[in-house]
Order: C-alpha cells, then structure tokens, then sequence
C-alpha cells in the first residue's frame, strides 16, 4: 500500500520499508540506520537502488558502498554502511549514462521502524505522470507552501511588491507567488509600524474581485496580531493564500482598516500611562 505525498516528491512503500525517492538537480537526503549493541557498531545494510549502473562514487569516507551481491555485481543495487555512529556526509552517485544523484546522508541511531530500501528515480516521471494523476486539494497545497515544500505542476516567483493597505503605518509586500493552471498561492509579509495601536487581522474578510464564488479562499497566518515592536510585541505576520487562478494581487482586499485589520489601543501604553500618572 503506498501513501502518495507528491508536495515532498516521497512515496512510503509499507511493503518491506521502501522509500522511493525523485532526484533532480537537488541534493537529496537520507539517514543510514546503526544499532548500537554493548558499545559496539552493528548494521544492516542499507540498499540503495539506482535506475542505471553506478560508474562512480565520491566522497564516500565514512561509509563502505558497494554492490548487495558481491558474487554476482550489480550496479545499480548498492549497499551503503556506516563506519561510525554518527556523521553525516554527501555523497555523489554518478550513473553510466551521466547523470549524478546527489545525497546527504546522515547516520542515526536505528529505530524500530526504518527504510531497508531507498530506490531512485527520475524526477521527470514524477512530473509527467503523477501530476496528472493526483488531484491536490487547496488544504494540501497551504501545508506543502507552509512546510516550504516544492509545488510540482506549479510556476514560482519571489518577488518583492508592495500591496497597498491604505494605512501610513502599515507596509504589506507580495514575496513569493506560486501558480498553476487553476491555482495561485500568494504569500504576503504584513508589517506595522505603530507605537500606539495594535491590528488584529480578520481574515475571514480577505478576498479578491472577481474571484470564483464556487471556491473558497485558504487564509493562513503566523500571528494573529500586529502589536507595538516599541513594548517588544511581534509587529509582523506573513500571510499565504491559496486561491483560483483568475485572481489577482490589485484586485485583492488584503489589508484595509476595519475590513481585515481591526485597530486597537494597545492595552499595555495603557498601564504605563496608568504607573506614570
């Protein structure tokens, strides 16, 4: 049975502990299990399984790589085995036809449940096939954006635009969109600058002209509230969106007073004029 998370380009095979991995031009990582027995290193091999022969490996000092059947070598079945009992390395696995993996492996102390298995494959299948096959929800595009996973089937811009609030004290930019054929995912700093008020952000009020009525909008937030950096509150929050194709940044309602920001007196000014007095 296979649990299909194509945000973080993983598939878990329950089958044996197998972990397909998609490589691209990326470093990948992996972690090399030990068991440590009365102080003494002992471990079972971890396979790793390549979709072409291995015709060179760098870097490899403090693990022992070579073929799973020493009698009959194959290529592209390599164990890897740890020397030490802690560490980490990267490793460059380079394949006949050119194409090197890039691995950062990392050796940990062996739990109860772990990977016997890690097979390698192109990331253009993933991309080719998958993407078509797995519909994502809006509530699995917010986590894989939250947890600064690659969106596949998506088109990234980081950029560094201002949204306009309408309040002096208040600076919104756009960093970062990312967009699909009927998805966009906006990810937006707001900052305050305000000695005296605090703004609780309302975000059921977010929304943006012209948007599809049949599509909710995804709103998540770091901080519920923009407070006085001055009195050591937090007076930022990042925003991340996740709506329909169509909209558009100038068409949204992000930021306007008494909409999506509620603005109060901030209840601490409010004690120290009190201690003053």
């Amino acid at each position: 049975m296979k649990y299909l998370l194509s945000m973080i380009l993983t598939f878990w095979c329950m089958d044996g502990f197998a972990k397909t991995v998609y490589f691209g031009k990326s470093e990948l990582k992996i972690t090399v299990p030990f068991t440590d027995t009365d102080g003494d290193l002992v471990s079972e091999p971890l396979t790793l399984v390549f979709p072409k022969e291995v015709k060179a490996v760098k870097n490899k000092s403090l693990f022992i790589i070579g073929p799973e059947d020493k009698g009959d070598p194959d290529y592209t079945r390599l164990t890897i085995v740890p020397m030490l009992k802690s560490g980490h390395q990267r490793v460059s696995f380079t394949m006949v036809d050119g194409h090197t993996i890039r691995v950062h492996a990392r050796i940990i102390k062996k739990k109860h449940v772990f990977d016997s298995e890690v097979k390698f494959l192109p990331r253009a299948i993933l991309d080719n096939k998958n993407t078509r096959k797995v519909k994502l929800t809006d509530l699995d595009i917010l986590r894989a954006r939250l947890a600064n996973k690659e969106l596949l089937g998506f088109e990234t811009k980081n950029i560094n635009k201002i949204v306009r609030c309408g309040l002096w004290n208040i600076t919104a930019r756009l960093k970062r969109v990312d967009k699909s054929a009927d998805t966009k995912v906006y990810q937006i700093e707001l900052s305050s600058r305000s000695r005296k008020y605090e703004y609780h952000l309302n975000l059921e009020k977010i929304y943006f002209k012209g948007q599809d009525l049949n599509r909710s909008i995804i709103v998540h937030t770091n901080n519920h509230t923009l407070s006085p950096k001055k009195h050591g509150g937090d007076n930022k929050a990042t925003l991340t969106l996740v709506t329909d194709a169509t909209t558009s940044i100038t068409q949204g309602r992000i930021c306007k007073l008494n909409e999506q920001l509620i603005q109060v007196e901030y209840q601490q000014s409010k004690k120290k004029k009190k201690d003053k007095a």
